[in-house]
C-alpha cells in the first residue's frame, strides 16, 4: 500500500495520520511508502517534482493499491490543474486503470475562488472518479458533503461515503498519550491556536475579517483571562505562520505580563512531537481554538473550547461536538463572546460516534 498525504509540517496533518497509522497497525495493514504531498505542487523544481501520472502507472504495473488523504486535496480552486484539485492526474489514466484506490478523510470545501472553468473540471473529475472500478472516496466530517450536494448530480454524490477526520481513529488509544501526560509546571492555564493565514481566506457565511481588528481582539481575550481569570495564557502554533502572529502578539502586550503569564509551545511537525501537543491540550483549564485539527483534539479530550470558526469546515465540526462553543462572528467585540464561552460551565461531550464509522469504512476497503 502507498500512501499520499502532509506528514510534516502540519500538527493538523501529523495528527490525522497518526491517526490512521494506528488503526492500519492494530489491523495489520502494511505501508510499503509514504510519499509526501507537497512533492507534488507547483512550486517544486520540476526535476524533482512528483507526477501524480506516474504513482498510477506504478500502482497498476504492481497491483498495489493507493491511498490518498487525509486533507483537503479536494478543494477544487487549483487553476493549472487537470482536475482543479491537488490531485492533479489525467482522467484517462484514472478510468483505464483498476488497482485499489481509497481517497480518504478528505476535504473539499473551496477557501479561494473557483473559476466556472475549474468548477467544470472538478464535476468532470468526479464523474470519473465515481464510475471509476475499484474506487472508494471518504469524506471527512467538515462540511464537505453538504458543499458536494450543491455541485455534483445525485448519481455522482450517492457514491461518496459520508465519514470523519482520521484524527478521530484515534479516540480508542487516547489512553496511550494521556498515560504519559507530563505533568503541568504551570499552573492554571488557557490555550489559545489561533491561524492568521485563515483570516484571508474565503468563507461561505462570513464578510472579509480586518486583520488588525481581530489581533485587537485577541489580544483583549487574552488580558482578560490574566488580569481576570488569573490565568496564564499559552500560545499553541500548529504551522511556522502561527509562531509570527504569536510575536507579533507578545510584542503588543506589556513587558511584564508577557514574562510572567504567556508562555509560547514549542513549535513541531513532526510525528515525535504529538506527544507534547496532548499535553499541552489536555493540562489546560479551556482551549481557544481556530484551526480544524485543534478543535477537533480539544473535542476528543473533551475540554472546555471556543472554536473560532473562521472557516466553513471548522464551524462544520464544532456544530457537531457540545463542548466546543462556537464564536462565527469577527466584525464586532467578539472578545466579549469568547470570555462569556470561558466562564460557563463545562458540558461533557457524548461518546463520539465517528470512530465507528471511520472503522466501518475501512473493514469494508481495507
Amino acid at each position: 500500500m502507498k500512501h499520499i498525504s502532509s506528514f510534516i509540517g502540519n500538527v493538523g496533518d501529523v495528527l490525522s495520520n497518526a491517526g490512521f497509522s494506528h488503526y492500519l497497525e492494530a489491523n495489520n495493514c502494511h505501508i510499503s511508502e509514504r510519499i509526501e504531498i507537497r512533492n507534488f505542487y507547483r512550486n517544486v523544481p520540476q526535476h524533482v517534482r512528483r507526477n501524480f501520472d506516474d504513482v498510477f502507472n506504478e500502482c497498476q504495473q504492481s497491483g498495489e493499491e493507493l491511498v490518498i488523504g487525509g486533507g483537503g486535496f479536494l478543494d477544487y480552486w487549483v487553476d493549472q490543474s487537470r482536475t482543479a484539485t491537488t490531485i492533479d492526474v489525467g482522467l484517462a489514466l484514472v478510468a483505464e486503470t483498476d488497482f485499489k484506490l481509497i481517497i480518504t478523510s478528505i476535504g473539499s470545501f473551496p477557501h479561494k475562488y473557483v473559476s466556472p472553468e475549474n468548477r467544470a473540471r472538478f464535476i468532470e473529475f468526479m464523474s470519473v472518479l465515481t464510475q471509476r472500478k475499484n474506487t472508494f472516496v471518504m469524506l471527512r466530517n467538515d462540511g464537505s458533503a453538504d458543499e458536494l450536494k450543491t455541485i455534483l448530480s445525485e448519481d455522482v454524490f450517492k457514491k461518496l461515503y459520508l465519514g470523519a477526520d482520521n484524527a478521530y481513529l484515534l479516540e480508542p488509544s487516547l489512553h496511550q498519550y494521556t498515560a504519559k501526560k507530563a505533568p503541568n509546571q504551570l499552573g492554571e492555564y488557557i490555550v489559545f491556536n489561533v491561524a492568521p493565514d485563515q483570516l484571508h481566506m474565503d468563507s461561505k457565511f462570513r464578510g472579509e475579517i480586518d486583520y488588525e481588528h481581530f489581533k485587537k481582539q485577541i489580544l483583549q481575550t487574552i488580558r482578560y483571562v490574566i488580569q481576570v481569570l488569573n490565568k496564564k495564557v499559552v500560545l499553541v502554533p500548529h504551522l511556522l505562520s502561527d509562531v509570527k502572529f504569536y510575536i507579533e502578539l507578545c510584542e503588543s502586550l506589556d513587558d511584564l505580563m508577557v514574562r510572567e503569564s504567556v508562555t509560547l509551545f514549542t513549535y513541531s511537525g513532526q510525528y515525535n512531537a504529538l506527544q507534547g501537543y496532548f499535553d499541552v491540550y489536555s493540562n489546560s483549564s479551556a482551549n481557544v481554538c481556530t484551526r480544524l485539527h485543534a478543535n477537533i483534539l480539544s473535542a476528543m479530550l473533551n475540554k472546555k473550547t471556543v472554536s473560532l470558526c473562521v472557516l466553513d469546515r471548522v464551524r462544520a465540526v464544532a456544530e457537531q461536538h457540545q463542548n466546543l462553543n462556537a464564536v462565527t462572528a469577527f466584525d464586532g467585540n467578539f472578545s466579549d463572546q469568547i470570555s462569556e464561552y470561558l466562564l460557563k460551565s463545562h458540558q461533557l461531550e457524548n461518546a463520539s460516534n465517528l470512530y465507528r464509522l471511520l472503522d466501518a469504512f475501512y473493514s469494508r476497503v481495507l
